[in-house]
């Protein structure tokens, strides 16, 4: 299984490990943090390809307010830029 460019990480590869039955963890010295849903690989500092977009909207004239729901966390989450 293929699910990253060739020299993304080490020579001597990532530690990993299963979260879940869902999720492959990784962590190396090249590549640092990193995760596998099946669909999405993530770098640490990436963005999740899990996203939803509800309302794009048109023509701001600043930035726009982006906000995080869902998930398996105990507490919401707000993110904005």
């Amino acid at each position: 299984m293929k699910f990253a460019p060739a020299g993304t990480f080490s020579a001597t590869g990532p530690d990993m490990t299963v979260l879940t039955a869902q999720r492959l963890l990784m962590a190396d010295s090249v590549a640092g943090y990193c995760t596998y849903d099946g669909k999405a690989f993530v770098k640490s500092g990436g963005v999740s390809g899990n996203f939803q977009v509800t309302a794009g909207g048109s023509n701001y004239t600043s930035g726009a307010t982006a906000a995080i729901s869902g998930g398996s966390g105990s507490a919401p989450r707000r993110a904005s830029r």
